[in-house]
């Protein structure tokens, strides 16, 4: 798998500042996506997800994973947690966006740890109301089976 326009690389340390900052674990695969690219924008950006009888169950363009951006926040992962953390359950980190307001996340603590879900936008609770699972789908248990949806072909 190949991004492009990723943030310059990062290091583990970066990473574990930001883990500190925001309170939360990262689970290990994401950290290891983070060092190899530090987020981007997948050259092959179609993900589709099947159930097992294989009928389609997703099939959107990611537009970009985020990143540890340093001097450019447009897709920081610090900057899109300020923004998403009161609409999104709180175990849930926002990593990335289907461009048009849809949010991937990644599971960072309780039962969700390490699973890749959508949170859809046009389905959010009421503005001041508690986030919930009302409006959110699995994309895959881990971060490495969320990559493997993409189409590659």
């Amino acid at each position: 798998m190949n991004f492009e326009n990723s943030y310059p690389k990062t290091s583990l340390l970066e990473i574990q500042e930001l883990c500190h900052e925001l309170e939360l674990q990262f689970p290990k695969e994401y950290v290891d996506f983070l060092l190899k690219f530090n987020g981007g924008q997948p050259t092959k950006n179609q993900f589709t997800k099947q159930n097992s009888d294989g009928e389609l169950l997703f099939d959107f363009d990611i537009n970009v994973l985020f990143g540890i951006g340093k001097n450019d926040t447009s897709f920081d992962l610090l900057t899109m947690f300020s923004i998403y953390c009161d609409r999104i359950p709180e175990e849930l980190l926002p990593i990335g966006n289907d461009g048009v307001g849809n949010v991937i996340c990644i599971g960072v603590d309780g039962a969700q740890k390490g699973g890749v879900f959508i949170w859809w936008k046009d389905k959010q609770v009421d503005e001041g109301a508690d986030p919930d699972y009302e409006n959110v789908d699995i994309l895959a248990p881990s971060f490495t089976d969320f990559l493997a949806g993409f189409n590659v072909s």
